[in-house]
């Protein structure tokens, strides 16, 4: 599992990703179960691994404390190298190792720790079902360790997530606060929290609401409806925020998230540029997607009612990125007091690297992160790294651990493949193989089986025949240790990869893309052949109700390209316009956020704003938004088919009659209900 931080780049479940999955199951015993086991320097040199993040070492030297240590120290070491290798991704070895410790007759601390470990294991399993039915009986022991109870709350937490029940997830939070006494830590957790609302299709939270008996939950619940409403209006998110102070008197929400909100007026008093200038390549061979985010920021302006409109004049920069300074400096003696572009990562670059910015510049590209730029310039762009940095949070989060890779043998495949191998390295995922294909071929038989080590079983089967001399009947077999496919594609590649996959062996795993291999028009008949491929796009694309159906119809009716992927550059343009009185206030917090329509939009330290992308399976041949396939019936029959296996596993889950029997402690509900179709 991964070092515990938080993943301040990207708003998104991702924020939970590291710290769900470093559970607290480390506590050793306390004064109240046990004493303490001594440390010598073995210990010493174990704890310092475990530090630094090096856990498989840390795992060894806990192993090596424990052979030579008596009962109980020598079960609390035991402990400890499991957890340690489930943070280093050894499962399978953390899950032969907890069979082997005997905890009977021991305290009741080291049952509970031998439970959490066992739910972490269902976890990363894909068994989120059986995880919540190891922990639950848990919360109903008295005298532990808050610590303990902590961790009790993070895996309920990470397994209702799993399970897409966000509001479960959120109970489970607000318990767990209760239990934290680091204030570092409560504001972290609180994050966390957060995190999950925004990230909460609006009818959910709005049914929720009014289902919702606990204050301190409505609190928040109401919050994250507020900043959903008004986060594109900064002045009346704090007219509300105001009137929820009034409302929830004494809510836990930090003085911090609150600011971040709402900031004082002098961080919401951005002066409104007057003369933006536009630099695009209208004349060049990206005058499609210039014109296409013209015409997007265009429509904004014509919309834009406010007596203060600014004057926007666009100037065409051509093909040769050179000449990007050039138009740069004209347009600033010209007048501008805010410039936008150019659109192109070759001449942003260019402009980034050797331009003083004069005036405040929205890039519409994010660049390297060894370009420093001053804090008059912000980064907006729509490239595939970012995307392909969720696409590994998204998959993580949805507990798979090991991946394979197609991507196309292209510039744009390279730096999509290489952006997702750094994240989901990052988050402590594995690559197992990364195969690359060629854009133009048709055929790429020879590229999938090779993914899937078809060949080496074809070898076998040849190898066999030739030694008994007898004509075998034979299945190829894959690979299995596979937990999904991470494909790079445009829609014609998908649509010749995705069967290869079913047809080789490889159709019960979960293959994830970025918005690209989403061609914008609704193609039941040709995409069917996506069928099963999660992708991550933006509202402006996946949508087609409430506030985005009424800005197409009022800002796109007469567009020809709508629903095409010249559909996103449109997108940009409307946020890229949109955003342009908010970047102050984002650039106040991490927190900040600007509901757009090519997503949630947050910004970094670096000045680089990010989007939070929706997600989508394709069934029958259409893109179908993720939160409508949470069927609560599944799920019970889930839980329902693991009790079996609970009462069985040689894991030991205390009897609450131990303690009285008593609930002491408050259980968040079983995942039960249904969410909304996300919404903006």
């Amino acid at each position: 599992m991964p070092t515990p931080k938080h993943l301040n780049t990207i708003v998104t479940f991702g924020l939970l990703i590291p710290v769900l999955l470093t559970s607290c199951v480390t506590t050793g015993p306390t004064a109240s179960t046990s004493g303490r086991p001594a440390q010598d320097h073995q210990t010493q040199t174990a704890e310092q691994y475990e530090k630094t993040g090096e856990y498989a070492l840390a795992a060894k030297q806990y192993l090596n404390q424990a052979r030579g240590a008596k009962t109980p120290k020598r079960e609390h070491y035991q402990l400890k190298a499991i957890d340690m290798l489930l943070k280093a991704g050894n499962t399978a070895y953390a899950r032969v190792l907890l069979d082997a410790v005997h905890i009977k007759g021991l305290d009741i601390s080291y049952s509970v720790r031998h439970s959490l470990l066992a739910a972490h294991i269902a976890l990363n399993d894909h068994r989120p079902g059986r995880a919540i039915l190891l922990v639950t009986p848990l919360l109903r022991i008295t005298n532990l360790n808050p610590e303990l109870i902590a961790g009790i709350y993070w895996v309920h937490a990470q397994a209702s997530l799993a399970l897409y029940n966000n509001i479960s997830a959120v109970k489970s939070l607000i318990l767990r606060e209760r239990y934290i006494v680091d204030p570092r830590k409560v504001e972290d957790n609180q994050q966390d929290l957060w995190a999950i609302l925004e990230s909460s299709p609006p009818n959910l939270l709005r049914r929720e609401l009014d289902l919702a008996i606990d204050p301190i939950l409505r609190g928040w619940i109401e919050l994250a409806l507020l900043n959903i409403d008004r986060g594109s209006n900064p002045y009346g998110l704090a007219t509300g925020i105001e009137q929820w102070h009034l409302d929830y008197p004494g809510h836990p929400a930090s003085t911090n998230l609150l600011f971040a909100l709402a900031p004082s007026p002098s961080i919401l008093t951005t002066a409104t540029p007057n003369n933006i200038v536009l630099l695009l390549p209208l004349s060049s061979r990206f005058e499609k997607a210039a014109r296409a985010f013209q015409d997007g920021f265009l429509s904004m302006h014509n919309a834009n009612t406010a007596p203060t409109r600014p004057d926007v004049t666009v100037y065409d920069i051509g093909e040769d990125p050179n000449l990007v300074n050039n138009f740069y400096n004209i347009a600033v003696r010209d007048g501008a007091n805010f410039i936008v572009g150019p659109l192109g990562r070759t001449a942003a670059k260019k402009l980034a690297s050797e331009q003083s910015f004069g005036v405040p510049t929205l890039l519409l590209s994010q660049m390297d992160e060894r370009i420093n730029l001053p804090r008059s310039v912000f980064q907006f762009g729509l490239g595939p790294e970012d995307e392909a940095r969720q696409v590994a949070e998204r998959a993580y989060l949805d507990g798979h651990r090991q991946t394979v890779i197609l991507y196309p043998d292209s510039p744009w495949g390279k730096r999509t493949q290489q952006a997702f191998i750094d994240h989901w390295l990052t988050l402590g995922g594995i690559v197992l193989e990364s195969q690359s294909y060629h854009p133009l071929e048709t055929d790429h038989s020879r590229v999938v089986k090779n993914l899937f080590n078809i060949n080496d079983s074809e070898l076998r089967k040849l190898r066999l025949t030739m030694a008994i001399k007898t004509k075998l009947k034979f299945s190829p077999r894959r690979r299995q240790d596979i937990d999904f496919i991470f494909l790079a594609a445009n829609p014609a590649q998908g649509r010749l990869l995705k069967p290869l996959i079913n047809f080789y062996r490889g159709y019960q795993l979960p293959v994830y893309s970025t918005s690209h291999v989403f061609g914008g028009h609704l193609n039941p008949v040709d995409d069917t052949d996506l069928n099963g491929i999660i992708i991550g796009d933006m509202p402006w694309m996946l949508v087609r109700e409430g506030r985005i159906r009424a800005m197409r119809e009022n800002l796109q009716r007469d567009w020809p390209n709508t629903h095409t992927r010249l559909d996103r550059l449109y997108a940009f343009g409307i946020d890229s316009y949109g955003v342009i009185n908010h970047l102050k206030r984002l650039s106040s917090s991490p927190l900040a956020r600007y509901n757009g329509v090519t997503s949630g939009l947050s910004m970094d330290q670096r000045g680089r704003i990010h989007r939070q992308l929706v997600w989508a399976k394709f069934t029958d041949g259409v893109p179908k938004l993720l939160d409508l396939y949470y069927n609560p019936k599944e799920e019970e029959e889930e839980i329902e088919n693991t009790e079996s296996e609970t009462e069985d596993t040689q894991t030991t889950t205390p009897d609450p009659g131990t303690t009285g029997g008593e609930t002491r402690l408050p259980i968040p509900e079983t995942p039960g209900t249904t969410p909304a179709e996300a919404q903006l």
